[in-house]
């Protein structure tokens, strides 16, 4: 076995930093040297680049839109099969002829007795005709003709 001196031991340990050292500039030398092939950017990309946004619309004013809003497009059939119709809900219970003048006595919904004459509206329909048979009414824009209920009594 082979015994070496402390100075041996120093010298051979600061031979073998200093080789250490040497090594790893090198490499450093070399990696900063060595020219390092970059592609060109127009045929390497990483990832496609996202799309150019769009150039903002012009927002037109709310008239521009008139014709559209205006233009039946079917849909006005759908809502109104959609949405009921309030029934008309008056009974005539009788009527009064008399010369000049003639009137029409109408139950309401509500059990209300109303006395009604030409021109009137009761329960949302207006009394366009009395006989003494039938009451004619507007009622929701159509002439409906109803006919005097024979046999019951008012409540």
């Amino acid at each position: 076995m082979v015994t070496l001196t402390r100075r041996v031991r120093k010298r051979l340990l600061c031979t073998a930093n200093v080789a250490m050292a040497l090594a790893i500039a090198a490499v450093v030398a070399c990696a900063v040297m060595v020219p390092v092939e970059r592609p060109d950017a127009e045929t390497h990309a990483l990832r496609p680049l996202p799309p150019a946004p769009a150039p903002p619309r012009e927002i037109k004013e709310l008239p521009a839109y008139a014709v559209i809003y205006e233009r039946d497009l079917g849909f006005s059939a759908l809502v109104e099969a959609a949405t009921p119709a309030p029934a008309l809900t008056l009974r005539i219970v009788g009527t009064v002829i008399e010369p000049g003048f003639s009137s029409a006595y109408l139950e309401t919904a509500e059990g209300k007795h109303k006395l009604a004459s030409v021109g009137d509206t009761v329960g949302g329909a207006e009394v366009t005709a009395i006989t003494a048979e039938t009451v004619t009414v507007l009622f929701q824009g159509k002439s409906l003709t109803l006919p005097v209920e024979k046999g019951r009594s008012g409540k």
